[in-house]
């Protein structure tokens, strides 16, 4: 775990990069349909993390 807290701006651009939001000088900033598939794409890790947690050891 960091230390400290990423920015507001440095997560949301995180997150878009989950939706195909590539960060480019020229791109400006993530739009809301890129920044919502990437916050489906967080729900779809989170939901597997819970899954292979639930699984028996082997």
């Amino acid at each position: 775990m960091p230390k400290q807290a990423p920015k507001l701006n440095t997560l949301i651009r995180l997150i878009a990069g989950l939706g195909d939001f590539l960060g480019r000088k020229c791109d400006g900033e993530p739009g809301m349909q890129t920044f919502w598939l990437g916050l489906q794409r967080v729900r779809d890790f989170a939901e597997g993390m819970r899954f292979v947690q639930g699984l028996p050891a082997i």
